[in-house]
């Protein structure tokens, strides 16, 4: 699995990280504070007007993807892992 800069990711999902970033933010801390250390995982088709956004924990990432791609993205910050199903692609967002 690759995971692709948020720079290369299409259109519709830097509009939808942009219109909803407050509330990203809210979830994130939220979720955060009573699951521990994870992410905001995204999975979206536009095609199919699709999106399913929850918090994942670490330990559920590891087990749905890989522990190295965990730890290749991590950093201080935030992240929204955007899995889009139309392209087959995945974007690790910082914020």
């Amino acid at each position: 699995m690759s995971v692709q800069n948020i720079k290369s990711a299409p259109d519709y999902i830097h509009k939808f990280v942009d219109s909803n970033i407050e509330g990203l933010n809210k979830i994130y801390s939220e979720e955060s504070s009573t699951q521990g250390e994870g992410m905001l995982y995204c999975k979206c088709s536009m095609d199919n007007n699709k999106l399913e956004l929850i918090y994942m924990t670490k330990d559920l990432f590891i087990e749905v993807h890989d522990e190295e791609i965990w730890n290749n993205i991590q950093t201080n910050k935030k992240i929204i892992f955007i899995q889009d199903l139309d392209i087959n692609e995945n974007f690790a967002l910082y914020f």
